[in-house]
């Protein structure tokens, strides 16, 4: 069977809703209904090209509710997946390896009648998607043996996701090292940071609506994560999703030499909120004052606490009432060039003396 250049309309009356494939190319060949079927297709589907191609070995059996093997494969412009193992359409079912490639967002997200949001290198402008697919009768999908690639960054694990009117995700993942620095903003064009002084925090909006799309739990083991302006060592971290509030729990973070624990929270219910209490300890202030104020000259290892809220749409909002509290505590150290005696001895508060420095027990 061929249909050269046509178009099919299905009309669903429940959703008032009509899908319309045009500029069709089809072909299907089957020698027999218990034997094995091919079809190929070409179509356009709002106005993007998709295709089609597959084998089913038995057709009939299909049909009739049976469980068969398919060879299946599909793409859109430059997003692929494929899938090979068995299936069954009454109830739908499906158990096998499965491929897929996001290469092009504009044409994806076209297909669902949204426009692409803007995603940092490193979080999926390009994924890669690969493992052991299982799909039950009642809506329930697994992945095993999963190989998920970012951009440059590979994750390894298992996902489920139970199909509901909010997906609700469960994933367990782990990764060697891990790059999101171009999250990260180059203070020498000017982020909040650097002019805040001159009321520079950003009065763009947040949109965390994509919080609401789905509820979850995952859980994140790395050995190294590049944030741009901060390297943290091995990471693991726990994370819910419920209804827009994101959770993360924070197990043993590595970052400086030392390590950070505790929540943080971003809450989209109703507006938008974050929140943490975190803790951190054997922290090298050398290394953390350098980084952050271009400070390098107190030698020695901290403990910090800091509980924090900001409430607002903007990041402008949310810096201008931020409240909290913090406390942090330096063991024994070094004041680098910091010559109290040869002050003294001077009568200069500016004198430094060539490698010295003044020892302290406690901050």
């Amino acid at each position: 069977a061929q249909i050269t250049n046509g178009s099919v309309e299905f009309a669903d009356a429940q959703a008032g809703q009509s899908y319309v494939l045009t500029a069709l190319d089809a072909t299907l060949k089957l020698v027999d209904l218990k034997g094995a079927g091919r079809v190929e297709m070409s179509a356009l589907y709002k106005g993007q090209p998709v295709k089609v191609a597959g084998v089913v070995n038995g057709v009939q059996q299909l049909l009739d509710g049976g469980v068969q093997g398919v060879d299946l494969s599909a793409s859109a412009g430059g997003n692929t997946v494929s899938f090979k193992g068995s299936a069954g359409l009454d109830p739908l079912q499906a158990k096998g390896a499965v491929t897929g490639a996001v290469n092009d967002q504009i044409t994806l997200f076209a297909l669902m009648d949204q426009v692409p949001p803007r995603i940092p290198e490193g979080l999926g402008q390009k994924v890669k998607v690969s493992g052991e697919l299982t799909l039950t009768a009642d809506n329930q999908m697994f992945l095993r043996g999963a190989t998920i690639d970012l951009d440059q960054n590979r994750l390894t694990g298992a996902l489920d996701v139970a199909l509901r009117d909010t997906p609700y995700v469960t994933a367990q993942l782990q990764a060697d090292r891990l790059d999101f620095s171009a999250m990260s903003t180059d203070t020498s064009e000017g982020d909040g940071a650097a002019n805040a002084g001159a009321g520079g925090w950003s009065d763009a909006r947040i949109d965390v609506s994509g919080l609401s799309g789905v509820n979850g739990e995952f859980s994140l083991k790395a050995n190294g994560i590049d944030l741009g302006s901060m390297q943290l060592a091995a990471t693991d971290l726990k994370g819910t999703l419920d209804r827009a509030r994101l959770v993360l729990d924070l197990a043993n973070v590595g970052v400086f030499d030392g390590i950070v624990a505790g929540q943080f929270v971003v809450n989209g219910r109703g507006g938008l909120s974050v929140g943490g209490d975190l803790r951190a300890s054997s922290v090298a202030m050398q290394k953390v004052l350098n980084d952050f104020a271009g400070f390098d000259r107190l030698v020695g290892d901290a403990g910090m606490s800091l509980k924090f809220l900001g409430v607002g749409g903007t990041m402008n909002e949310i810096m201008n009432g931020l409240t909290g509290s913090g406390r942090m505590d330096v063991g024994s150290g070094e004041l680098l060039g910091l010559d109290i005696a040869g002050m003294i001895k001077n009568l200069d508060a500016s004198y430094q003396g060539e490698g010295s420095k003044t020892v302290f027990d406690e901050i």
